[in-house]
């Protein structure tokens, strides 16, 4: 059986050039929709990234800053490296210094240091954590008494602070 083609019936309709445009619209519409979508999702994982990042590295640099107080060490009176601090920086030997080899008991200088309306923390000359402006180092004695100066007098019971803090 031979059958020829007839436009008319609809067994034998294929698309027209209308349908075939709407079609295409409709696929160009969503693409560019779904197009956006994907890089607006893709800023925002790469700002959270940047925010990651960012705090990652701040945890780094104030567990420098803890270790490096937290191991401070004590010297004699006579020697030069004895620890000694005010408001704005503190000496002292510390067995946790940046670029040093772990457990070498080394010179460690930290200053509160504000330039251009910038207050850093800084470690033997590197930037180490902004600050809010107006901070300093204050140092808790045995009795949890706030000092902003040490050694305390000529000939201190304690070397060295129970604690050193940064106030805002």
């Amino acid at each position: 059986m031979n059958r020829k083609f007839n436009p008319l019936n609809p067994r034998n309709r294929g698309l027209t050039l209308i349908e075939m445009l709407v079609t295409l619209v409709l696929v160009v519409i969503i693409s560019t929709v779904i197009m956006q979508g994907m890089g607006y999702i893709w800023g925002l994982q790469n700002r959270y990234n940047q925010v990651i990042s960012q705090s990652s590295e701040q945890n780094m640099r104030l567990s420098w800053w803890r270790n490096s107080v937290a191991r401070l060490t004590t010297r004699t009176q006579n020697s030069p490296d004895v620890f000694q601090g005010d408001q704005n920086q503190f000496k002292g030997q510390s067995l946790s210094v940046l670029g040093q080899e772990q457990g070498d008991s080394t010179l460690t200088r930290w200053q509160i240091t504000t330039q251009s309306g910038r207050t850093e923390l800084v470690g033997n000359g590197q930037a180490i954590l902004a600050l809010p402006q107006g901070s300093e180092f204050a140092y808790i004695d045995s009795n949890w008494v706030q000092h902003d100066h040490w050694p305390l007098g000529k000939s201190p019971e304690q070397q060295l602070p129970e604690v050193i803090v940064i106030n805002q």
